[in-house]
């Protein structure tokens, strides 16, 4: 179970540009001077951003495709029984209970005998 709870990377980047914090893609970490494209679809050469570049308002339309792709990730890693909630506790099978057969959380805790 230790494996299901390391950190599987970001969902995706966010970064203040043009007037708007951005989500961009997770394949590489946002680094000054580099022209990437936002999840909005715009493209942008980012900065290197101040504390009060922070406080930009957050762009929608990447505020929404951030929440798309953060609940794509928990529903895959739902379906696959990996990811910080593949457990019994939280209603994941136990392929090894000691009926020998699957268990979910209301077998959980198991009963003694």
């Amino acid at each position: 179970m230790l494996d299901s709870l390391e950190w599987q990377g970001p969902v995706v980047w966010w970064n203040p540009v043009d007037g708007w914090r951005h989500a961009f893609t997770p394949d590489q970490r946002p680094r000054p001077g580099q022209e990437r494209e936002t999840l909005c679809e715009r493209t942008v050469t980012l900065i290197d951003p101040s504390d009060a570049d922070w406080l930009m308002p957050t762009c929608d339309t990447c505020m929404t495709a951030a929440i798309r792709r953060r609940d794509d990730r928990s529903e895959r890693d739902r379906h696959t029984h990996t990811g910080p909630r593949a457990s019994p506790v939280f209603g994941h099978p136990n392929p090894t209970g000691p009926r020998g057969a699957t268990e979910t959380d209301d077998d959980f805790p198991p009963r003694s005998r």
